[in-house]
């Protein structure tokens, strides 16, 4: 199967993340894996991302935090830490809409 990381940045707004990652439940695999990177002023803000752990994912779920240094920067920290064949990035508050993952998803196995 192919695996895909979800790298999710936020900074500082714990509700639209966790609106995302709950958006992204209903496409997860339990071979996938999201990637949160939180670039806050305070390093506390990680310890709040780890309530979405409360969401029960089945998949792996990666929380880091990082100084404010710009979304490119989180992007690729995210890119870094991705274990997924296929990476995909998104920020707090977006909706991940069920049917264009799916076909993303068959696309790959079509091809493999």
């Amino acid at each position: 199967m192919t695996s895909v990381t979800y790298i999710v940045c936020t900074m500082n707004n714990l509700q639209e993340l966790t609106k995302t990652v709950r958006s992204l439940k209903q496409i997860i695999a339990e071979y996938d894996e999201i990637v949160v990177i939180s670039s806050s002023k305070t390093p506390d803000y990680e310890n709040e991302v780890r309530c979405l752990d409360d969401l029960s994912l089945r998949c792996g779920l990666i929380t880091h935090w990082m100084p404010p240094s710009g979304v490119y920067a989180a992007i690729n920290t995210g890119v870094r830490l991705a274990g997924g064949h296929w990476v995909n990035i998104i920020h707090a508050g977006d909706i991940v809409m069920l049917e264009s993952f799916c076909y993303v998803r068959r696309a790959f196995e079509d091809s493999r």
